[in-house]
């Protein structure tokens, strides 16, 4: 399996998890930390996969990015939009905040499967070429007609 990883972003765990990768000599892991807009493209297209192991992201535009890149994506379950925009096992995987042997099962099956990957990224660009403003005040609406039924009951 011949990979490489690349850290995009300055967040907190970033020293420890380069202290951790220099400990046990790691090999294949690039911390590119923040970058601005007119930067971060040229990581999302050289990108198979897209994995965000946020802790807490209630709408994270950086998902809706990779999706427009046609990335494959692999999720943690606190991601807010991640069950608008995963469909299990169609364009990605969502796997359990804290559960590594989960994060990295599905790591392997698409690092294993190029064909899926690529599968996997022309799904998630399909499903986010679907998402507008007209759709988002659709789902407003669909919202607020369910609010106004629970509360005529």
């Amino acid at each position: 399996m011949n990979a490489e990883l690349v850290f995009v972003g300055d967040g907190i765990l970033k020293k420890s998890l380069e202290r951790y990768v220099r400990k046990n000599s790691i090999k294949n892991v690039h911390f590119v930390g923040f970058q601005n807009m007119s930067k971060v493209s040229k990581f999302y297209s050289i990108a198979d996969i897209y994995v965000s192991c946020s802790e807490w992201d209630v709408a994270s535009k950086a998902l809706n990015e990779a999706m427009n890149f046609r990335l494959a994506l692999i999720l943690c379950n606190t991601l807010g939009t991640a069950f608008d925009l995963v469909k299990e096992g169609k364009n990605g995987y969502i796997f359990p905040l804290g559960n590594t042997d989960k994060l990295a099962f599905y790591l392997k099956d698409l690092i294993k499967n190029k064909d899926k990957i690529r599968e996997f990224g022309e799904e998630s660009f399909k499903i986010v070429s679907k998402w507008n403003f007209d759709e988002e005040v659709k789902g407003l609406i669909r919202a607020l007609d369910y609010i106004s039924s629970e509360k005529n009951d």
